[in-house]
């Protein structure tokens, strides 16, 4: 599964997948935004706003 969010909304991702997610430890990598069009990242922040 792959999520897209923002580097400040990360803690809350990584959180809501401790929660919820059936393993003790579940893998998750966080990859860096580096080289994205910078339209594409605007749309991701306001897509996960709020």
């Amino acid at each position: 599964m792959i999520m897209k969010t923002t580097r400040a909304r990360v803690p809350v991702l990584k959180d809501f997948m401790d929660d919820l997610h059936p393993y003790e430890v579940p893998e998750m990598m966080v990859l860096p935004d580096s080289g994205a069009h910078r339209a594409y990242l605007g749309w991701v922040a306001e897509e996960v706003a709020g």
